[in-house]
């Protein structure tokens, strides 16, 4: 899409440049003495600003400027969207008193500045008039413009507005349609999207591609002599282990002897007759590189490997000798942070851990409880995609932003869903520059240094009573905000906001708040002003270790 950014002098002009300059645009100034537009080139993104000032030369008559951008616009039409920056006129004068264009004014219209004022707007009209986007700055900061501009060029918004503020654009855009709007314009949104059907594929697929596997003869027996099993990653991948471990203990009674260790911490214990079970987004992370370079699995039973990555380094090691390999097969992301990958990582680990605990005891029930537990999850994550939903999330996010103006808070929850934090602090970080210390249940049985926290995001658990609910909730209350997610939605307590979230079984329960969680975040990180681009793959942060410092 290419652009022309326009405007009378002093509504912005230099603020809205910049942010096409860092979107990668092409940028030309077209002037009187030549007409001719930039030649078009494949890939690139052009941008023609015309400003006033710059595009005029001296002694021009009125007339001949107002025929040069009637012929102008006649030939941009259909090429080039346009993008009109105004201000109300009181404002405009002062601007351009501050900026001393008077003089620079009556020099270039060889007329009396009041009169150059006029013409310019006379000049310009017929950009204003067909303008896709304008803008009026009178009461936008600079940065409220740059937000702006970041936001229409990036969604690629298609219908006109005429809009004052940031805010009200992005809230425009949000309840008018969100998906078609926003939703299928970021990637990070389109990633979480993917999850219900990930997750029907994995209900479809999972007697051939979890269940089979792990029950050929020769495995099982194997993985059977293993006196304990490891969970292993880095960063989300551990996360995901750790909170898949603390589930299944708690709420499906597994009783396999399980660890979770990181990856960085493998060479601190003894692994002989260990099944490791590892991790892994990319699967070229260094940490695994090293294990495998210092021969830490040598006395291992069996290695089973869960990436993105068949062909990564993890991806080779696991189609080898008793090891077993367990593709996560979900699209690969673009964005930095991991939504749709952990989601399926949650759900193939805890199959995995489910054959397992057949294979121990044939007469276990954790298969099929897990089995039955997942069958109405494609719906529910469909639910809580829907535009009523994202209506709700928006509206408490707001209230949320509105209270983290620092950014920190705390991420607390109670019972099976303590095992979720570090992953939804982690997203907090990654989406929305939230830094959320998080606080498990315990937190109830001390004293609590709230210190200069903005507030606390409290995840609700179907298991846990209303009544503890409430005594965390009042606990916190005294310190700072509290915006609950959960099904106890009508607690009727002061500086307490909720969104409401149907009860369900451990693991509709698990996923609903890691999802919610998930978009609340993406829309924190729009509300507060940060470009696309921020959002989805922020500069600072890297996502893995494409190579490994061991030769």
């Amino acid at each position: 899409m290419n652009y022309v950014l326009t405007g009378r002098t002093g509504s912005g002009l230099s603020s809205a440049k910049r942010v096409f300059e860092r979107n990668g645009f092409l940028i030309s100034y077209p002037k009187l003495s030549n007409f001719d537009l930039p030649s078009y080139s494949m890939g690139k993104k052009h941008l023609l600003v015309i400003d006033i000032s710059t595009a005029i030369g001296d002694n021009q008559d009125e007339n001949q400027l107002v025929q040069y951008y009637q012929n102008f616009h006649a030939e941009l039409k259909g090429k080039f969207e346009i993008l009109f920056l105004d201000a109300d006129e009181s404002v405009l004068f002062r601007r351009q008193q501050q900026d001393q264009l008077p003089p620079l004014y009556s020099k270039l219209f060889n007329v009396p500045w009041m009169k150059a004022f006029g013409m310019e707007k006379k000049v310009l009209s017929p950009f204003y008039e067909n303008a896709r986007f304008t803008f009026n700055t009178s009461h936008s900061s600079p940065q409220e413009l740059s937000q702006a501009i970041d936001l229409f060029i990036n969604l690629g918004i298609e219908r006109k507005h005429e809009v004052s503020f940031y805010s009200k654009l992005l809230s425009t855009l949000y309840y008018e349609n969100f998906w078609a709007n926003i939703g299928n314009r970021m990637s990070i949104f389109q990633e979480i999207a993917a999850q219900p059907d990930m997750v029907r594929k994995f209900i479809e697929t999972f007697s051939d591609k979890i269940k089979k596997p792990l029950s050929q003869e020769k495995i099982a027996k194997q993985y059977q002599n293993a006196s304990r099993i490891v969970i292993t990653g880095m960063g989300s991948s551990y996360y995901v282990g750790k909170a898949v471990k603390d589930m299944f203990q708690k709420c499906y009674a597994v009783s396999l002897p399980l660890d979770c260790i990181p990856l960085s911490e493998l060479s601190f214990g003894d692994l002989k007759n260990v099944l490791v079970v590892i991790n892994s987004n990319s699967g070229e992370t260094g940490e695994i590189k090293e294990c495998f370079h210092r021969n830490l699995f040598k006395d291992a039973v069996g290695i089973i490997g869960i990436t993105n990555y068949p062909e990564s380094f993890l991806g080779k090691k696991c189609q080898t000798d008793n090891n077993l390999l367990f593709p996560l097969d979900v699209i690969k992301e673009k964005s930095i942070s991991a939504t749709v990958s952990v989601s399926a990582n949650l759900l193939i680990l805890g199959g995995i851990l489910t054959i397992l605990q057949t294979i121990e005891n044939p007469r276990s029930m954790v298969e099929g409880n897990f089995l039955n537990d997942i069958q109405d999850l494609p719906q529910v994550l469909k639910g809580l995609l829907s535009q009523g939903m994202m209506n709700q999330i928006f509206s408490w996010t707001n209230k949320m932003a509105s209270h983290f103006r620092a950014g920190t808070g705390f991420l607390v929850g109670c019972g099976a869903i303590t095992s979720i934090l570090p992953e939804a602090a982690l997203k907090g970080i990654e989406l929305a520059r939230l830094h959320l210390s998080p606080l498990e249940h315990s937190f109830a049985h001390g004293p609590l240094n709230a210190g200069s926290l903005e507030g606390a995001i409290y995840l609700q658990d179907t298991l846990t009573s209303k009544e503890v609910v409430i005594k965390h909730i009042e606990k916190l209350i005294q310190h700072c905000p509290v915006f609950a997610v959960g099904p106890y939605w009508d607690l009727d307590l002061p500086n307490l906001h909720t969104l409401a979230c149907a009860a369900g079984n451990p693991i509709l329960n698990l996923f609903s708040h890691l999802t919610i969680m998930q978009l609340a975040y993406s829309v924190y990180g729009l509300i507060k002003g940060l470009s696309i681009n921020e959002i989805c793959q922020p500069s600072m942060l890297q996502k893995v270790v494409l190579s490994s410092p061991v030769s």
